[in-house]
């Protein structure tokens, strides 16, 4: 396999989302919430949310493409983060209107 621009980026964005996780975890961000227990499960989860992605970027250039939309890994990815994100910004849609 040669080392092509989408590979190098593909690397690129798991170094990212792994530098992110690790943040996440070590609470160097800056998410604001009143109760520190919201605060302890939105940092794991977000933590976990990140990782997860640095695994899927990493592995699905190497993985074989079998449909139009790419590697299978990277369709769940994409559905894992889209369902993520909604239950978040749901989430604290909700908490505003209290």
């Amino acid at each position: 396999m040669k080392f092509d621009t989408s590979l190098l980026l593909n690397l690129f964005a798991a170094a990212a989302m792994l530098v992110m996780g690790f943040r996440s975890f070590s609470k160097k961000h800056q998410m604001k919430f009143s109760d520190d227990e919201e605060r302890a499960m939105w940092e794991k989860k977000f933590g976990v949310f990140y990782f997860f992605n640095a695994v899927v970027f990493a592995a699905s250039p190497f993985l074989p493409h079998t449909t139009i939309g790419g590697s299978r890994l990277l369709s769940i990815g994409i559905a894992a983060d889209t369902v993520f994100l909604l239950m978040y910004h749901a989430w604290k849609k909700g908490r505003e209107d209290d």
